[in-house]
């Protein structure tokens, strides 16, 4: 076991339909996404309260996992990005580009509520039959990653995301 192969995953290495294509290397993360509103899901049971600090994911180059993770994102539509941009249009106009570079999250992904390091291999497997990479689904993960998936999901009684990044 090594950082890289923390042992949840069970990779295709010797599985014929998997090729490693040379490309670098396949990351998965296991994500649990924020709620739609922060009253909803886990919010409920603290009252909403919230501090405003939440975890994001760089926007991966390559992502073999199709999420809405890392949609389009309206920097002044956030709660505290928005209250600094209408302070600053009103007071100090000539700062507002200096305030957009800062509080740019185009490259973010949306806010989550836990994001954890499943495991990587350096080979990037692609199937030829099948026409794409290798995604890491529920049922790759090793007994230990399957009890970690589902005490994420029991903790914030949603759904995780299991998300592969291709390494390019």
């Amino acid at each position: 076991m090594t950082f890289t192969d923390p042992g949840f995953i069970t990779w295709p290495a010797h599985d014929p339909q998997w090729r490693d294509d040379g490309q670098g290397g396949l990351y998965t993360w296991l994500v649990v996404p924020g709620p739609a509103s922060y009253e909803d899901g886990p919010m409920r049971s603290n009252g909403g309260c919230c501090v405003d600090v939440w975890p994001t994911l760089n926007r991966p180059d390559a992502p073999v996992t199709r999420t809405e993770l890392w949609g389009e994102y309206d920097w002044r539509r956030g709660h505290d990005e928005g209250k600094i941009y209408n302070l600053v249009q009103e007071h100090l106009p000539q700062h507002l580009d200096w305030v957009q570079s800062q509080t740019d999250r185009r490259d973010q992904s949306s806010d989550v509520l836990a994001a954890v390091f499943l495991g990587a291999t350096s080979a990037a497997y692609y199937s030829d039959t099948l026409g794409r990479q290798f995604e890491v689904l529920y049922q790759h993960l090793t007994p230990a990653g399957k009890a970690l998936y589902n005490s994420l999901r029991a903790a914030f009684r949603t759904e995780p995301l299991l998300v592969t990044l291709l390494d390019t």
